[in-house]
């Protein structure tokens, strides 16, 4: 059985990940299905378990060695409701429960898209938007850190990161990964993308349940300097609210690196 053949049997979904694209090796999952959005299909996916040309947030490198790690993209074309919760949310939602599901551990969500477990890096999310003539096209794209050794991340600088075997001792299938991350983001999608009041309320009470920074003292280095402030919410365009000698704040995900003030979280 093809490792296609594996993901598709696990999925759900009505479209997403039903045109599938699985690479030995590839320089990006996002940069595959960005450079080829017009001919591809609402929801096409492009997964890898080895990528080295990858990026992460602000330009940061997103590496996959040959099997520690799996990077999963995928294309959305439906234009939003300009009133929905952005998409980039949306699929940190979508990923941080797919976790949980399949660990019975609590994946939470660093704002904005980073998935962290027992207050360790598990996943980077980087979302890449497209306008042209022909509409609005998304990659939505996530790297899993799936077998990494404590070892690994203390040589490569990243003490704050960890991998899913680290922390639970299961060993992850990544066909298993994708395929849950791939169901729980067209349910997600399709039940907040409308933009509805109602709904939207749904989805930030979810969203905020597992948001680590709420609540906490964070730092945020932007392009002025750094700022100390107290995280009070998420705001519906995705944006920080943070309250700052007295002033209310509002952070926007592309510009700025927030942090705790005791540690990553």
């Amino acid at each position: 059985m093809t490792e296609e053949q594996k993901i598709a049997e696990k999925l759900e979904t009505e479209y997403m990940g039903r045109s599938l694209f699985y690479f030995e090796r590839l320089n990006s999952t996002n940069n595959f299905l960005k450079n080829a959005a017009k001919e591809l299909p609402n929801g096409c996916a492009a997964i890898t378990l080895e990528q080295f040309a990858g990026k992460g947030r602000r330009g940061n490198k997103w590496i996959a060695e040959k099997g520690q790690m799996l990077a999963v993209s995928v294309l959305i074309k439906h234009r939003l409701n300009a009133a929905a919760p952005p998409v980039t949310l949306m699929f940190g939602l979508s990923a941080a429960k797919a976790l949980s599901g399949l660990f019975g551990r609590d994946f939470l969500i660093k704002w904005p898209n980073d998935i962290v477990c027992d207050g360790k890096k598990i996943c980077g999310i980087l979302c890449e938007t497209k306008i042209s003539s022909e509409g609005c096209s998304t990659v939505c794209g996530i790297g899993v850190n799936l077998l990494q050794t404590e070892n690994f991340f203390e040589e490569s600088g990243i003490p704050h990161g960890a991998s899913i075997k680290m922390l639970t001792g299961i060993t992850p299938q990544p066909d298993q990964v994708a395929a849950a991350i791939l169901n729980r983001f067209e349910k997600t999608y399709a039940e907040f993308s409308q933009g509805q009041e109602s709904t939207n309320s749904v989805f930030f009470e979810a969203y905020n349940a597992l948001c680590v920074t709420l609540g906490k003292e964070i730092k945020a280095q932007t392009a002025d300097g750094e700022i100390l402030g107290f995280a009070k919410a998420v705001n519906s365009d995705g944006s920080l609210q943070v309250e700052c000698e007295g002033k209310t704040v509002n952070l926007i995900a592309g510009e700025v690196s927030v942090r705790g003030v005791m540690g990553y979280v």
